[in-house]
């Protein structure tokens, strides 16, 4: 989902989850389809945080230090573009 006011065209939007969203062929080899799956699910939540203008490791850093506390009801606003609104301009890319 990328920010408001910000239009992505079909083919921009499909080029920047491609280049992030596949592991390398000697990684899709040697793991399990379930441990490809988990990686396919990591490679697009760091591509969303791309596409939404935060920084992915300022934004899984906070997230692994939050979840643990967070009631499941409130797990949405750890997403990249509810987690950038609550965030001060130091850990938002620019």
């Amino acid at each position: 989902m990328p920010l408001p006011g910000r239009k992505l065209g079909a083919s921009e939007s499909r080029g920047e989850i491609r280049e992030c969203s596949k592991p390398p062929q000697s990684a899709q080899t040697r793991t399990s389809k379930s441990g490809r799956e988990r990686a396919a699910a990591m490679y697009s939540l760091i591509a969303t945080t791309k596409l939404n203008e935060v920084d992915p490791r300022a934004w899984l850093a906070d997230v692994i230090a939050r979840i643990a506390d967070r009631p499941v009801r409130r797990l949405a606003e750890l997403l990249p573009w509810h987690w950038r609104e609550t965030q001060t301009g130091t850990a938002v890319a620019a």
